[in-house]
């Protein structure tokens, strides 16, 4: 699992806060660092991180990413959610809710890719009990945002309970169909 950055009295540029073999979150995908070396930018001589993707698609061709150790603080790179946190999710996801609300998906691409557990469990089943209400139309966009938290969170689910994600994804609706 990804270890948090290090808070100690060296500067920031000096401290890696990750290391190979490390797991992080990126755009809603797990990556996992595979080399960090030293890489001349113009005149200037700089640490640059490696990853790629953890789980990638059978499609053919790895994508490789990289970023300047300096510049991961300018990113959405994040440690991947424990599994204590991910169980914090499922609860939530099981607590039975009465009546719904519509979903203001607005803000829904910083929830999603936000380290807000709950906020991203309360989005999800806010969004699949408006789908399955029989008398709403559940709009392309709504149908896309749920795609899209329900695929950041299988790939987390699988790396904390180390399973399949198609296993994560089944999990995930399964606590979300006791809603009924």
């Amino acid at each position: 699992m990804a270890r948090s950055p290090k808070k100690t009295e060296k500067s920031e540029a000096t401290e890696l806060p990750y290391k190979k073999g490390d797991v992080l979150m990126n755009g809603g995908k797990l990556y996992q660092v595979f080399k960090i070396q030293k890489k001349k930018t113009g005149e200037v001589l700089q640490k640059v991180m490696f990853y790629k993707r953890l789980y990638a698609p059978n499609k053919g061709g790895e994508i490789i990413c990289s970023v300047p150790i300096a510049n991961i603080s300018k990113t959405r790179i994040r440690n991947p959610h424990s599994k204590k946190q991910l169980e914090k999710l499922f609860s939530i996801l099981k607590k039975k809710t009465e009546g719904t609300q519509k979903v203001d998906i607005n803000n829904s691409t910083e929830i999603i890719f936000s380290e807000k557990i709950a906020d991203k469990a309360h989005l999800l089943k806010d969004l699949w009990l408006e789908k399955n209400q029989p008398d709403v139309t559940f709009s392309h966009t709504k149908k896309k945002v749920f795609t899209q938290i329900l695929r950041v969170l299988r790939e987390e689910i699988a790396y904390a309970f180390n399973i399949p994600v198609n296993d994560a994804e089944k999990k995930i609706l399964s606590a979300l169909k006791t809603q009924g």
